[in-house]
């Protein structure tokens, strides 16, 4: 199915996006990088959810595929330069560091879950995009609120 391929598409660029932001986020300002990406990755997701008030139609297959590709380069920056920034905070409790840091993703899956459960709650037309550009948009405010 289209979900089958999406999901794959995403799960090979994410993974490719790793050894690339890995590669530029020991070349270039770490804070800035990140910043910009978590930004621009919550604006793919809200394209995503804002696709049908676009007038994207769901066999718009290139679109869709192009969307996805580019939300999994941009989220893969998020590990490699979220690593290279806590490693140098602490020396002898990197363990103790690194876990509290991995619980951040468990959090914001509970908060984003939140978020849209009430969306989906609250409003009857336009539900998914609702759920998807709420919360992307949020996301894109606290990355740009991270590089000024």
């Amino acid at each position: 199915t289209v979900a089958q391929w999406l999901d794959t598409a995403f799960m090979v660029s994410y993974g490719f996006g790793l050894l690339l932001n890995g590669y530029l986020a020991e070349r270039l300002d770490t804070v800035m990088h990140m910043g910009l990406a978590v930004a621009a990755s919550s604006l793919c997701l809200a394209a995503f959810g804002a696709s049908a008030a676009l007038g994207m139609s769901s066999d718009a297959y290139l679109w869709y595929f192009s969307l996805v590709i580019m939300w999994a380069l941009l989220q893969s920056a998020s590990i490699p330069c979220g690593v290279k920034i806590i490693s140098g905070w602490f020396n002898r409790s990197r363990g103790m560091v690194f876990g509290i840091w991995a619980t951040n993703g468990v959090v914001g899956n509970l908060v984003g879950l939140a978020i849209t459960s009430t969306f989906a709650a609250v409003t009857s037309e336009k539900t998914i995009q609702y759920t998807l550009t709420t919360p992307a948009l949020l996301t894109a405010g606290i990355g740009l609120l991270q590089i000024m």
